[in-house]
């Protein structure tokens, strides 16, 4: 997939990188060095999709040779003034595969923008309720009457890398809207709206140790890839969550709740301490006390008979 970076502007995430550090001519290359790897690694992080949502109901009046320069001549287009506007919504399933969060949304509108009042009024994007953007309508040079001939204009939201995007329907139906003036007529043409995504929780290959004593604390490693620092994990032992501590994108750790009594229980993982995806069981033994030694008894063995010869018998003696 193409990195996430929207053309041509800087992405805010390497605008922030590149503040932070400070180069000097002497380390000019190891600080842009350190810009792309930055950058890079928060690129990649991120994939994206991106949705075509067309608007029609209005008749198109234009061929591309009447339109104004800079402009194109769309075959569909719907205005803000006519029946079935309804706040320029665009319903659209969910593309995403399962384990998806939304972190951004861009949307691209090609459209008529405000002739009657051009810079005096807001163009306002939602998606699912949550603002995308609200920008001034641009100066276009397509008001010549011709509702069909379309300019574009992009406009990037904020970024929501651990919560997600708020209202939005993973696996169901979801609403771009655009909010038009009260007092200016708004016609759309298109709409293409790229959904930024990541992970929403990493992909586990083993907790180390998956047992530990009774009684006795035990850290336990979590091994996979795509970890995030994030505030929010939770490992659940059972019905018990733990805050795991972030250590590289491969590993987290968390410290596994002491018992009292020989029990397994499920081990599971968080990264936003909601949605929690099963690791392994893992099981609270008894220490054994040292063994005897594995030796069998003695044998009792009969008494040895004594090494002398019986006492003769002596005669009487003669006294009577």
């Amino acid at each position: 997939r193409l990195s996430r970076q929207p053309p041509p502007a800087l992405p805010k995430k390497m605008a922030r990188s590149s503040r932070r550090l400070l180069c000097t001519p002497l380390h000019s290359r190891l600080c842009a060095l350190a810009i792309f790897l930055s950058c890079a690694s928060f690129a990649l992080s991120w994939e994206e999709h991106t949705v075509a949502l067309p608007y029609s109901g209005g008749s198109p009046v234009c061929t591309q040779e009447q339109c104004d320069e800079g402009t194109r001549a769309i075959p569909y287009f719907l205005c803000s003034d006519a029946t079935g506007w309804e706040d320029g919504a665009a319903s659209f399933d969910d593309p995403l595969p399962s384990n998806s969060l939304v972190v951004q949304a861009q949307v691209s509108i090609a459209g008529r923008f405000y002739c009657d009042a051009q810079g005096s009024d807001n163009i306002v994007v939602t998606l699912d309720g949550t603002l995308v953007k609200a920008i001034s309508a641009p100066n276009a040079d397509n008001c010549n009457g011709c509702d069909n001939c379309a300019t574009n204009v992009t406009m990037i939201s904020s970024e929501f890398p651990t919560s997600g995007w708020s209202g939005y329907r993973y696996g169901d139906s979801n609403t771009l809207r655009v909010l038009a003036s009260s007092t200016s007529v708004l016609c759309i043409s298109e709409a293409h709206l790229t959904l930024f995504y990541r992970k929403l929780n990493p992909d586990i290959v083993a907790a180390r140790p998956d047992m530990a004593p009774v009684n006795k604390e035990v850290v336990v490693d979590i091994i996979g890839k795509d970890f995030i620092d994030s505030s929010s994990a939770l490992c659940r032992f059972g019905s018990t969550d733990i805050p795991s501590a972030f250590k590289s994108s491969n590993r987290v750790t968390c410290t596994a709740p002491t018992s009292s009594t020989v029990t397994t229980v499920l081990l599971s993982y968080a990264q936003d301490g909601i949605n929690f995806v099963n690791i392994t069981q893992f099981s609270y033994y008894r220490t054994l006390p040292s063994p005897s030694l594995p030796f069998p008894p003695f044998p009792s063995l009969p008494s040895p008979p004594l090494p002398f010869p019986p006492l003769p018998s002596f005669p009487s003696l003669p006294f009577p």
